[in-house]
C-alpha cells in the first residue's frame, strides 16, 4: 500500500458520514436547519455567536484549502501528509459543531489566531510542507 494515509482518511470520512447519518436519523433531516435558524429567531446575533460564526467560517476555509491541495509531482513527505490530515480533522470539527448547534461562542483571540493561520495556509496554497519549511528556517 503506497498511500496508507489515504485509506485512513477514507475510514475517518466514513465514520463521519455514519455519525451525520445517525444524527439525521435520530433527529430528522430538518433538525440542523432548525438549530441554525433558532439561534437567530429569538434575540438576534449576540457577540459570542458572531465570533462563533466567523471562527466556523475561517475554519471551513482552512479545511477546503487543505483538502483541495494537489502535489503536482512534488515529493511525498509522510509527516507533512499526516499533519495535513490531523489539521483537516481538527478544523473540520468546528464548522460541523456550529452547523449542528454545538458551538455557541468563541473568543476574539481564537478568531484572530485562526485568521492568521488561514492567511498562512492560503499564502502557501495549502502546501503545509512549505509552511513547515518556513517555520523551521
Amino acid at each position: 500500500m503506497k498511500k496508507p494515509l489515504d485509506a485512513l482518511g477514507a475510514v475517518i470520512l466514513s465514520a463521519l458520514c455514519i455519525k451525520i447519518l445517525t444524527f439525521l436519523n435520530n433527529h430528522g433531516p430538518e433538525q440542523p436547519v432548525r438549530l441554525f435558524l433558532a439561534r437567530y429567531a429569538e434575540e438576534g446575533v449576540m457577540a459570542g455567536e458572531l465570533t462563533a460564526f466567523i471562527n466556523a467560517f475561517i475554519c471551513a476555509v482552512i479545511v477546503v484549502v487543505l483538502m483541495f491541495y494537489q502535489r503536482h509531482g512534488a515529493r511525498h513527505r509522510p509527516f507533512v501528509s499526516f499533519l495535513a490530515y490531523v489539521t483537516v480533522l481538527v478544523y473540520a470539527a468546528i464548522p460541523l459543531q456550529y452547523i449542528f448547534g454545538l458551538y455557541h461562542d468563541s473568543h476574539w483571540l481564537v478568531v484572530l489566531a485562526n485568521l492568521l493561520l488561514c492567511a498562512a495556509v492560503m499564502k502557501v496554497r495549502g502546501n503545509l510542507a512549505r509552511l513547515v519549511d518556513h517555520l523551521r528556517h
